[in-house]
């Protein structure tokens, strides 16, 4: 039943636990049940951030069509949406308006506004983390709920070091969300995947420029649809008792584990960012100290809160047993996004191989991540890696497609994050079921 409130929390895991074992493993699936529609006073509760690459590789066709593109976002940004464009390359700086500021979207505004994205030109260097630098001073004081930012990049972070980028990141988390989008085909997708990642954002790739206008309205769109700002999942656990990790597992996957922000001795507070009407699953370890066979354990407590109000809460239990046949039964939804884990190391190391020249490592993980994809049910990412590997399906020989793009290489790095839910046929494996 959905509470009053409009969430919800579900906890699916096998409770029992052998004598001695001390962990336990549960997905936790959180539902937001709200109305995302970006209508009325909902939509200014949105600021918006075009980050457009005008580096020096965005000559030709390539500036012209990202121009293009976001003419067409900004003219379907709603009336009351706070809205700005950076123009980045070695510096972000100032497409629209021409100050350090948000404009509030209207008729003028987004004329104004797509008139100034046409006279943008390309030259200069890439340095992404003055894009988000400026961003970052543009939404930190935004009257809005939710704060969005949209980067879209042609190559990579060549005119500044990891160590800059990711302190900026750093620097950024916790006053906006941002969505990283590779376009065209000279981009890197662990650096989209690394940006969206510490901005709890989506990683994407759209290498054919046919496909940037679409593409953008679709980003743009999502971000449209969520009308909470920022949702905290609090982790109570006992003493004795210790959060192992924390995984974000669908839509994809964010480590949150080195996230957390202590709110007491025992508390433990992890943020997820903007939500609309969705769910998300994660999947939680928990060590706990053993007990004696029959006695049971609270292993953490886990509530969703915007703010300081709490809006669904649940627990994760632990029960000692001598039953085998309980201690051994193992919950789909723990099984099945611990393969979509393995999915995505296998996917970023045969990538990295790849790159490499390592052949044989590349084979073999991209191979297997294949296999994997294919198993459960991931239909997107087993399209991608079938462009970089085919599989024998008689021997389940693997070979490297010599054909394959560079920019094929990037699209499966940047989808290994994005998962499926479980599917159906799964959840039935197990007849007796499991919390």
């Amino acid at each position: 039943m959905t509470p009053p409130t409009g969430f919800s929390i579900d906890v699916d895991h096998n409770e029992y636990l052998a004598e001695g074992d001390t962990v336990v493993d549960a997905v936790v699936t959180v539902t937001c049940h709200t109305d995302p529609e970006p209508t009325g006073t909902t939509a200014g509760g949105l600021a918006q951030v075009i980050m457009i690459d005008c580096s020096g590789s965005m000559t030709g066709s390539r500036i012209a069509e990202a121009k293009r593109a976001t003419r067409a976002v900004i003219e379907s940004l709603p009336d009351g949406v706070r809205f700005a464009v950076v123009a980045g390359a070695t510096l972000g700086t100032m497409a629209y308006p021409a100050t350090y500021t948000t404009a509030v979207a209207g008729p003028q505004t987004r004329a104004e506004a797509s008139r100034a994205v046409n006279r943008l030109t390309a030259g200069g260097g890439t340095a992404m983390g003055t894009w988000l630098r400026t961003a970052h001073r543009l939404l930190a004081d935004a009257p809005t709920e939710v704060k969005h930012a949209l980067l879209l990049t042609d190559g990579f972070n060549q005119h500044e070091s990891l160590d800059t980028l990711t302190e900026t990141l750093d620097a950024c988390q916790g006053t906006f969300v941002c969505d990283a989008c590779g376009i065209g085909k000279d981009w890197h997708g662990s650096e989209i995947r690394l940006i969206a990642d510490r901005m709890l954002g989506e990683a994407s790739g759209l290498p054919e420029e046919s496909d940037w206008k679409a593409g953008f309205a679709r980003i743009t769109q999502a971000a449209m649809r969520k009308t909470i700002g920022d949702l905290t999942l609090r982790i109570f656990t006992p003493a004795r008792n210790e959060i192992r990790f924390i995984k974000q597992m669908n839509p994809s996957i964010v480590d949150l584990t080195d996230r957390r922000r202590e709110h007491d001795a025992k508390t433990g507070d992890y943020p997820t960012g903007a939500w609309g009407t969705e769910t998300r699953e994660f999947h939680i370890q928990v060590a706990v100290p053993p007990i004696r066979p029959h006695d049971d354990r609270l292993a953490a407590r886990i509530s969703v809160l915007a703010g300081t109000t709490e809006l669904a809460r649940d627990m994760i239990t632990a029960r000692w047993t001598g039953d085998t046949m309980l201690s051994t039964r193992l919950n789909p939804k723990v099984a099945h996004y611990t393969g979509q884990a393995e999915l995505a190391d296998r996917i970023q190391e045969g990538v990295a191989a790849a790159k490499a020249g390592d052949t044989d490592t590349a084979t073999l993980h991209l191979g297997e991540a294949l296999r994997l994809a294919d198993q459960a049910g991931n239909e997107h990412t087993a399209k991608l890696l079938g462009r970089l590997v085919h599989v024998d399906p008689d021997t389940g020989t693997a070979r490297i497609n010599s054909h394959a793009r560079s920019v094929d290489l990037e699209m499966a790095d940047v989808a290994s994050v994005k998962t499926v839910t479980v599917r159906r046929d799964r959840r039935t494996e197990d007849p007796g079921g499991d919390r």
